[in-house]
């Protein structure tokens, strides 16, 4: 029987006490560290009067103390990004009844407020905590992807997140010798199972860290987000961390890219998709280089398939909503079918192709399209945009392109020449030049941003 993600934290602490589960630049924790550390915050949280907390630490060590004590106490939680735009919405949005945090002030928030640094240094409790967590507890609410902007919340069960971290595990054959390393925010459910993945096979996860102190930890993957992939090809920007295996998730990343920064590091890229609502899905590392500008076949879900608006399943290479079955506990009587807000199609073998976002794609029919996706890689690869990103209006037709570059001469007869073979059905409305894009904290393009200039 699989344990709960903090009965295999106990698990680890006994057989391993003295093995490192997090190390930083500042500190190294290990396994029965970060154990009592645990406990000593679990049994303060017992004592508190709240049911579904807010974790914004700054700190990621205490990101995970909070997480494990929390689980620990059977509270439900949300990971909060304290310097976002958005944290004051994220909290209404969430409902939590109070919050956990590491820096000075929280005077605005109207909610019970928690100073972690006060409690998770004290001595161990001898009382008796059960964290036999039951599989259909529901332990969390997550925040999906925030490329439209604010980020939707949504709750995951015990058993839905073991089975994910267990299939992580399996699928990239994480073990007790696993080093991890995490440079991005945890407060997004892919963060969240990677470093559960990795404490739940008893490996190290490797936190923020300078690169001479990186290059000494030689660590088996590393996490780096598309963005990233991209500005190191990009630039030349040399890559500090030697990882036999790179990870990257949180966008669409095109066959060429990934072939790329394979053959030019020697490492494996293994492509993690379908976060959005919760569809779990990761795709095969053995899969990178089979078919050509697929993006892989789903190892999680019991079933993935194409869905149109109405629900209805679609055959091979009718592009709809790349839909799955999710948290499919046999205990339960149904099962609960995910719909994503992405585009895209399978072929006769069941590898899946990404079209887009739903808001970056125009759909003419079951087997056409246009997608900003394709036009943005297009430009790019021109030479003559150093990076764009793309609007489409409300009436489907019309698109505003805005882009970096050290010239303007030429794009918009390259945008239309794109456009040609649309036929009038996709049409340029407007060609912005800027210094650079905006990016949010999870390393994406901020659109809400974009379309207040559009606005302006």
């Amino acid at each position: 029987m699989r344990q709960s993600l903090i009965g295999m934290l106990n698990f680890w602490r006994k057989r391993c006490p003295n093995k490192t589960a997090i190390a930083t630049p500042v500190c190294s924790i290990t396994y029965s560290q970060l154990w009592k550390k645990t406990r000593a915050f679990a049994e303060i949280l017992k004592q508190k009067n709240c049911f579904f907390v807010g974790i914004a630490t700054r700190c990621q060590e205490l990101t995970i103390i909070a997480l494990n004590a929390l689980m620990m106490c059977k509270k439900k939680f949300v990971i909060l990004e304290p310097l976002s735009p958005y944290f004051e919405e994220i909290i209404k949005r969430s409902k939590v009844d109070a919050i956990i945090y590491d820096f000075d002030v929280m005077d605005d928030i109207d909610v019970q407020v928690i100073n972690i640094d006060d409690y998770c240094y004290t001595t161990e409790s001898e009382d008796n905590l059960d964290y036999s967590l039951g599989m259909n507890d529901e332990i969390g609410a997550f925040l999906t992807s925030g490329t439209t902007g604010i980020p939707k919340v949504y709750i995951r069960s015990n058993y839905s997140l073991v089975s994910e971290a267990f299939l992580w595990i399996f699928e990239l054959q994480l073990t007790s010798k696993t080093k991890f390393y995490i440079n991005g925010s945890l407060s997004y459910i892919g963060s969240f199972v990677l470093l559960y993945s990795v404490l739940y096979a008893g490996g190290t996860l490797v936190l923020n860290g300078l690169d001479e102190w990186l290059e000494k930890i030689k660590v088996s993957y590393a996490f780096y987000t598309v963005k990233e992939i991209n500005d190191i090809l990009g630039k030349n920007k040399a890559l500090s961390i030697v990882a036999k295996k790179v990870v990257t998730m949180g966008a669409p990343i095109d066959y060429e890219t990934k072939k790329r920064f394979a053959d030019l590091y020697n490492c494996d890229v293994i492509e993690m998709w379908g976060n959005s609502e919760g569809l779990a899905t990761i795709i095969s590392m053995k899969d990178i280089h089979a078919i050509k500008g697929s993006i892989g076949r789903a190892t999680f879900t019991d079933e993935l398939f194409i869905l149109d608006k109405h629900g209805v399943k679609l055959d091979p290479f009718k592009i709809g909503y790349i839909s799955g079955i999710t948290d499919n506990d046999t205990t339960s009587a149904t099962t609960e079918v995910v719909v994503s807000e992405d585009l895209g199609y399978m072929d006769n073998d069941e590898y899946f192709y990404l079209v887009g976002r739903e808001n970056n794609v125009i759909l003419f029919s079951d087997t056409e399209y246009f997608s900003t996706n394709n036009l943005e890689e297009y430009l790019r690869r021109s030479g003559q945009v150093e990076d764009c990103a793309i609007i489409i209006s409300s009436d489907r037709i019309h698109i505003n392109v805005f882009f970096v570059s050290k010239t303007t001469k030429n794009i918009g007869l390259l945008i239309n020449k794109y456009l040609n073979p649309f036929a009038g059905r996709v049409l340029l409305e407007s060609v912005i030049k800027l210094d650079r894009l905006p990016y949010n904290r999870n390393g994406k393009i901020d659109y809400s941003e974009l379309n207040r200039l559009l606005n302006k």
